[in-house]
């Protein structure tokens, strides 16, 4: 799963930065990430108009073995 959410210029790197969480077990139908990650931001008037107007972008990627070489391939995005 990667994640990011749509940040100001001045706002912290952790809330800027793009986040990659490997997936702790899957079966034909359900993938768990059990992820939990807090963030304390001070909510301001910008970034509340910013995630109005700009989607959180997520993604699932898969790891496929395609002739004997591993690939990352992009599954897909919720934009």
């Amino acid at each position: 799963l990667e994640y990011q959410f749509p940040a100001l210029d001045a706002a912290s790197t952790s809330l800027k930065a793009r986040v990659r969480i490997n997936a702790k077990s899957f079966n034909g139908n359900v993938i768990n990430f059990r992820h939990k990650r807090v963030l304390r931001i001070k909510m301001i008037p910008e970034l509340v108009n910013l995630w109005k107007r700009t989607p959180l972008l997520l993604g699932i990627y898969a790891k496929l073995n395609s002739l004997g070489k591993f690939t990352v391939s992009s599954v897909f995005k919720i934009l």
